[in-house]
């Protein structure tokens, strides 16, 4: 059964796409692949070069899709200095005046899933381990905020134990 749209639903259907797009930048040493999901993109004095593909699985736990046509993408995965490359995402709102763009993941490549001749896909970990949840637990720096002194004795499992100094 064919339906019709009113004028609000036609007018939005028209309307420019507000979802952000994202920005991608893989650095590994001098090399520098920046790469949109919205097609090439040109932002902040650069050029981004379209289809990359993100999905976020967590805060801490990205993957990332690149395009592999000119063979830059594989070459870095596959090449020696994939454990130094940095790897940032950015939300990219082009419709804001100036276009804007902010950071939403700051991490490694954790491991390289899948290569092809069109795409290269990838886990990503994330920097920021200052904090980490479990539930029902935080884990979080300082971990320990009282050492008693050496020489104290502790006892543990039924047996005595005379703390010692840990230099």
């Amino acid at each position: 059964m064919p339906r019709t749209l009113d004028s609000a639903a036609l007018a939005a259907i028209a309307a420019p796409v507000t979802s952000p797009g994202y920005l991608v930048a893989f650095t590994s040493g001098a090399a520098i692949l920046r790469y949109s999901s919205r097609g090439e993109v040109t932002h902040d004095g650069a050029t981004w070069l379209g289809g990359a593909r993100i999905q976020r699985q967590s805060p801490t736990d990205w993957t990332l899709f690149m395009p592999n046509t000119d063979n830059a993408a594989s070459a870095i995965v596959l090449g020696d200095a994939l454990e130094q490359a940095t790897v940032s995402v950015w939300a990219y709102l082009a419709n804001a005046v100036p276009a804007q763009s902010v950071l939403l993941f700051t991490g490694y490549v954790n491991q390289v899933i899948r290569v092809t001749t069109k795409s290269v896909e990838m886990s990503l970990a994330s920097v920021s381990l200052g904090r980490s949840r479990l539930p029902d637990i935080i884990l979080a720096p300082p971990l320990l905020n009282y050492m008693p002194p050496p020489g104290t004795a502790i006892t543990w499992g039924g047996k005595l134990y005379y703390l010692e100094s840990g230099s």
